[in-house]
């Protein structure tokens, strides 16, 4: 069985964790983990796993291109 909501947990994480001198590119960035994550909290209250699902799947996305950008 396959965890959901695992990328969602690390997203939140990541918006949570200090950037020293941040790139003019964050603050983007966390405006739309924010989003990401306030849908992800609506989905798990309405327990639709659907929606849940989409939503860790776009959260594995905006981790990864934060990870890209911080090369």
């Amino acid at each position: 069985m396959k965890f959901i909501g695992k990328n969602i947990e690390a997203l939140e994480r990541l918006i949570n964790t200090p950037i020293m001198n941040p790139p003019k590119w964050v603050r983007n960035w966390q405006i739309n983990a924010e989003h990401i994550l306030a849908l992800a909290h609506m989905a798990k209250d309405t327990h639709d796993l659907e929606q849940l699902k989409m939503l860790d799947e776009e959260g594995i996305k905006l981790i990864d291109s934060r990870h890209e950008k911080t090369k």
